[in-house]
């Protein structure tokens, strides 16, 4: 292809995101367009993925929608902030509030988090009164709020997180 985007996030499900003349749009894997260039942004994992679970959320001077990987609304909600789906919940923030969605944008955890990352290994981070813990799909609290920071587990069931200055992982763990 031409080199003609600003930026371009990494394709995955086939589906990617580039840039271009300060607006987004959202391509296939052979280079069409499948939205036009009307999106202020789009949301971004660490790794700059912004396509998970087969959706995407995109931004206009209205807020967050949540879109499906052919470039179509699920739903009619905005949000003020999304996090791209690692799982099939993730975290979206409405009302300065963060809590979890589904893929098909129906609410899972109400939103009364001070902040909040994508589920991943069944947890997820959140803050509440300026401290990270992890709660579990039901809302509740599975880990207490303890950390300065923490991030979601990785598939080898670790998470790292901070106290202090001090970064160390914590890891899951089974009883038999």
């Amino acid at each position: 292809t031409e080199l003609e985007w600003e930026e371009a996030t990494a394709f995955r499900e086939r589906v990617a995101a580039v840039k271009k003349d300060g607006k987004w749009a959202l391509i296939k894997d052979d280079f069409t367009l499948l939205t036009e260039y009307v999106y202020d942004d789009v949301a971004t994992d660490e790794a700059g993925f912004c396509c998970g679970e087969k959706r995407i959320f995109a931004r206009t001077a209205d807020g967050y929608m949540l879109l499906n990987e052919k470039g179509e609304a699920v739903g009619e909600r905005l949000y003020e902030a999304a996090r791209p789906f690692a799982e099939e919940v993730t975290a979206v923030c409405t009302a300065g509030k963060w809590g979890y969605i589904n893929t098909d944008g129906e609410w899972v955890v109400e939103a009364v988090y001070e902040d909040a990352y994508p589920f991943a290994q069944g947890l997820a981070p959140v803050r509440y009164d300026g401290k990270w813990g992890y709660i579990n799909l039901r809302g509740e609290i599975v880990v207490e709020a303890e950390f300065d920071m923490a991030y979601p587990f990785n598939k080898d069931g670790t998470a790292p997180v901070k106290r202090g200055d001090d970064w160390t992982l914590i890891r899951l763990y089974s009883i038999v």
